[in-house]
């Protein structure tokens, strides 16, 4: 993704699937109309901290990557309704993804990940009807 992606600020959405990419930059919290972001497909193993300043991304998804973790931000997306996870490589997820859980029509996917006991007690149901999931 390159860096002068921040210049164009009126940018709502991001659809780049298929295209072997391995990093998020942090100059994507500079985009601050962003609403719709997919990066699906590709070999992403962190998203960037700076994801919490989106603060008008309703659309997040981000499935069959590398992911081995989600940053904490994440939870600070109000606006956030539809958050994908498919497939990747995640073993925890931060207790401020609770905070979604209050999100109007949220819709969180996790399966097919190796979350087996990290996860927020609001979680609860969510991972143990996760499908595929990598537990010992």
């Amino acid at each position: 993704i390159p860096i002068s992606l921040e210049d164009v600020d009126s940018l709502e959405r991001i659809e780049l699937q298929e295209n072997q990419i391995e990093s998020i930059p942090n100059i994507i919290g500079n985009l601050s109309r962003l609403k719709y972001i997919t990066i699906q497909k590709n070999n992403i193993t962190t998203i960037p901290a700076r994801i919490g300043e989106l603060k008008k991304l309703e659309v997040f998804k981000i499935y069959e990557n590398q992911l081995t973790e989600v940053h904490e931000n994440i939870g600070g997306l109000s606006k956030l309704n539809r958050l994908n996870l498919l497939k990747n490589e995640l073993v925890s997820l931060p207790d401020s993804m609770c905070n979604l859980l209050s999100n109007q029509g949220i819709q969180i996917s996790i399966d097919y990940n190796k979350i087996c006991n990290d996860y927020p007690a609001c979680f609860e149901e969510l991972v143990t009807n996760s499908q595929g999931q990598d537990c010992p």
